[in-house]
């Protein structure tokens, strides 16, 4: 996850980049990173107990929504550390943060649900190792879905100067509920 973060620093000698707008794409692309890594493990990583989130007492769309919390909580623990990281680093005025926050939260939300829809569709209960938590056709989907999101967040990024409040986080809400829905 920590070299997707490093992938724009690659495209510094060949452009010049202001530190928001490079601040901005490393923090999108480790949300992408973690949110999806993260995500894509949660129900994979309970093998053949799964199906028995069904009988969970509140019903398996409040387990899925529990396990969105739980995988997003411990986004945000590796995620928040990383964006203090760069606003100290690229010394990153005070009013700069909260829209920085609000693109890297956003694109993490979104991560994290299509992270939890990959690992739905396509874990493999009798994994191993960690890596092979997917089939070779959930791990080919996660990395198109990882590679639509990163081109779509670095789009928005260089065409939406200051979007409307909630349209970011609009695709992460929508999936969200969508899985939840969908338990």
């Amino acid at each position: 996850s920590l070299l997707w973060m490093l992938l724009p620093l690659v495209s510094v000698p060949l452009w010049p980049v202001a530190g928001e707008s490079l601040a901005r794409a490393m923090l999108v692309l480790l949300a992408l990173g973690i949110g999806y890594e993260v995500g894509a493990r949660a129900l994979a990583l309970e093998r053949e107990g799964l199906p028995w989130s069904r009988l969970a007492p509140g019903g398996a769309g409040r387990w899925i929504a529990g396990r969105l919390v739980g995988v997003s909580a411990l986004s945000l623990a590796m995620i928040v550390p990383a964006f203090a990281a760069v606003a100290v680093t690229f010394r990153l005025p005070a009013a700069a943060l909260p829209a920085l926050a609000e693109w890297t939260l956003s694109a993490a939300a979104l991560s994290i649900a299509l992270g939890l829809l990959t690992g739905a569709a396509f874990a493999d209960p009798a994994w191993s190792h960690p890596r092979a938590m997917l089939g070779p056709g959930g791990r080919l989907a996660g990395t198109l879905l990882l590679v639509a999101q990163s081109v779509l967040w670095l789009w928005l990024g260089a065409v939406v100067v200051q979007p409307p409040p909630g349209l970011l986080a609009a695709p992460a809400l929508a999936a969200s509920a969508a899985i939840v829905a969908a338990a």
